[in-house]
């Protein structure tokens, strides 16, 4: 079941998976169509303006996402992201709640990713962790 943001881009997203190699330009212009966060697609349109041909992988290792904008791009891009871009993007949450709402919402995740997920935030939220 989409929520959030997702619902209001599931129309909008194509039917494909992003991988490291895939060339960022195709990803930028899903960037530019969803128009979710306009403060990434900024931020990405001066990288890409700086490296025309890199990939999604070089963009986001030279170019690392904010930790807001990495939790919003799991969300919105929940099954189209390969396990490299995700952990990617997991890697750069560091925040104990944006962690625990990713293992709540997150979809299309491995159960790897699932415990890693949770490992990030265990222990340090005991009124969350006590509900679960």
């Amino acid at each position: 079941m989409a929520t959030g943001w997702r619902i209001l881009v599931e129309n909008k997203l194509p039917d494909v998976v992003y991988t490291r190699d895939t060339p960022f330009i195709e990803y930028l212009e899903d960037f530019r169509r969803i128009d979710i966060c306009p403060e990434a697609r900024e931020f990405y349109e001066k990288a890409h303006s700086e490296n025309k041909n890199m990939s999604v992988g070089e963009a986001l290792d030279k170019y690392p996402p904010r930790q807001g904008w990495a939790s919003s791009m799991l969300r919105v891009y929940d099954g189209q992201l390969d396990r490299a871009v995700r952990k990617s993007y997991m890697d750069c949450v560091k925040d104990d709640v944006m962690n625990f709402r990713l293992w709540k919402t997150l979809v299309n995740i491995t159960d790897e990713e699932r415990e890693m997920l949770r490992d990030k935030f265990r222990g340090k939220l005991p009124n969350i962790e006590r509900t679960l």
